[in-house]
């Protein structure tokens, strides 16, 4: 009967932990700030368009490390299947300028 006591509280205590140190969440406009930010930086390394989301989630979640926010798991408006950019045609809109212009348009 000793052990179901211990796990009990062992698990309290943990649970106590967790819930001390958890991260706040970040602001809609941050994301989209930084998404923005991070855009332009993958335009100007030139990379590949399968290339794009992967560091967009990357790298915005870098700049929400640093500034003590909660990662987030995916970003609105980027695409993470990367086999939905073969084949696209050359005159639809690269990711990079989608979101350079979403960013325009809310300023």
């Amino acid at each position: 009967m000793k052990y179901p006591a211990i796990t009990l509280i062992f698990s309290g205590l943990m649970f106590v932990t967790n819930a001390a140190i958890a991260l706040p969440q970040p602001l809609a406009k941050d994301i989209t700030s930084l998404k923005a930010a991070c855009a332009e930086i993958a335009q100007e390394d030139l990379l590949p368009d399968n290339e794009i989301a992967p560091f967009l989630l990357d790298c915005v979640n870098d700049q929400l490390n640093e500034r003590g926010y909660e990662r987030v798991e995916h970003l609105e408006g980027v695409s993470q299947n990367v086999d939905s950019l073969e084949g696209e045609s050359p005159a639809e809109k690269s990711l990079v300028e989608v979101l350079t212009e979403d960013d325009n348009t809310q300023q």
